[in-house]
């Protein structure tokens, strides 16, 4: 992890990806730690006080009409998984270990 980008990589079955998280931290005075607002793409505006974490969802799954089992979740569990795009988005959000690897690993967060 640098500054502004967080690199993730998820190994399942002997499959693996890469996934990029960007990081932007308050510019506050305010010492400590800091909440985190979860971000699905970019364009959101950054609230005060609190960091934000940019994750790319059109990375994860394609969403678009007969586009299908395209992107780096797909490459993790198959071209012919039975879930879709909004499954794959939720999957992402939901990497609670990630986070939690990345909230031992910055002490601002």
């Amino acid at each position: 992890m640098n500054d502004s980008q967080l690199d993730i990589n998820i190994t399942h079955n002997g499959r693996n990806i890469n996934l990029r998280a960007n990081i932007s931290l308050p510019d506050t005075k305010i010492q400590g730690l800091y909440p985190a607002l979860i971000s699905l793409g970019s364009g959101l505006p950054r609230p005060r006080d609190l960091a934000v974490i940019t994750l790319y969802p059109d990375e994860m799954a394609a969403n678009a009409e007969n586009i299908r089992g395209k992107g780096k979740f797909f490459d993790l569990y198959g071209r012919n998984y039975d879930k879709g795009a909004i499954a794959a988005w939720t999957w992402l959000v939901s990497r609670e270990d990630g986070y939690k690897f990345f909230q031992s690993s910055s002490p601002k967060l």
